[in-house]
């Protein structure tokens, strides 16, 4: 018998005082078939719906992602939560019935979906490419167009579907819900969650674009996004290290007192330079006897760093990995 997804709500009746109502009448019930049957047939059905309600109030995915895991109850609340024009149920070979099940029950819905085995869910490479076969297949839509869904399946799993959805700023979200005091192994109160896209919190999207102005010599470009992560990313009453209202106190002299700030052609202040300065701490060619001033051809031999070696240095400051290619793949 396949579990029902439609609640019986009579005309009138508010959502949330009828899924009250029908937990308080449940949870009387004694543990045994009849609970999991009312379970199936009154109670689950609203958790159903609420999640249809939460589903049709945003915008429709591309691609949706739903691991299947011991119970096909979450998979289906899941799937209901994140519509999508393809939903993939991934399963193990141990969670295939219950991925049969989820398919039946949703039999009526407008969803597409389609299971795909991923061995015994814990092969984080063999999920990858599952994962990157099916947006593949999709015309690789954008990442704001994908859903991966973390609630059921093995912890190793969820672990690879929730790396791959940090990394590639994919939506995601799971199905909270409490375990019932009389029926321990049945869940109630659910409600849908949303993760934090923990890819724009790291900027990793701007940094790799400021790199690309880098290496083309865009400079300014370069430079406003770079200000930008800095304004975003410093605490309210804060500056900058990237703005220009960031100053840094005047450093004291060696008698003591701190020396004056150094005016600039704008009006504005720059700190104090130290005592011994770049000025004084690097041999200029006067204080060289016999060697000629450098010039660009001597770059090379310098000890001062070639321009073209910012690139190693700017990606230990960023963290960035890759040059301007991965910025215009969408996968």
């Amino acid at each position: 018998m396949a579990i029902e997804v439609t609640p019986r709500l009579a005309p009138g009746v508010e959502l949330e005082s009828a899924r009250a109502e029908a937990l308080q009448e449940w949870e009387a019930l004694a543990p045994g078939r009849k609970a999991q049957q009312r379970y199936d047939t009154h109670l689950f059905p609203l958790a159903c719906e609420a999640m249809r309600r939460i589903g049709g109030a945003g915008p429709a995915a591309e691609v949706a992602f739903v691991p299947v895991g011991t119970q096909p109850y979450s998979p289906i609340l899941a799937a209901l939560a994140n519509p999508a024009r393809v939903t993939l149920l991934l399963h193990t070979e141990g969670s295939r019935t219950h991925c049969d099940q989820v398919r039946e029950a949703l039999a009526n819905e407008p969803l597409h979906l389609e299971p795909r085995p991923i061995g015994d869910g814990t092969d984080g490479h063999r999920i990858a490419r599952v994962v990157h076969g099916e947006l593949v297949a999709a015309g690789l839509p954008a990442a704001e167009h994908v859903v991966v869904d973390v609630t059921s399946g093995r912890k190793a799993t969820v672990a690879v579907l929730g790396a791959i959805a940090a990394v590639r700023g994919f939506r995601q979200g799971y199905i909270e819900g409490s375990p019932s005091r009389r029926h321990p192994s049945l869940f109630v109160n659910e409600r849908y969650v949303a993760v934090t896209n923990v890819r724009a919190y790291f900027h990793d999207e701007e940094r790799a674009t400021a790199l690309a102005f880098l290496k083309i010599a865009d400079f300014a470009a370069a430079s406003r996004i770079l200000k930008e992560i800095g304004r975003r990313s410093t605490p309210a009453g804060a500056a900058s290290p990237l703005s220009g209202d960031h100053r840094a106190p005047a450093r004291p002299t060696p008698s003591g007192q701190p020396s004056p700030p150094i005016l600039r052609r704008d009006g504005g202040s720059s700190p104090s330079l130290p005592p011994t300065s770049l000025s004084t701490s690097l041999p200029s060619p006067s204080m060289t006897p016999g060697r000629p001033l450098a010039t660009c051809h001597d770059r090379e031999k310098s000890s001062v760093p070639a321009a073209r070696n910012i690139r190693p240095c700017w990606r230990r400051m960023t963290g960035a990995t890759s040059s301007a290619g991965p910025i215009f793949s969408k996968l």
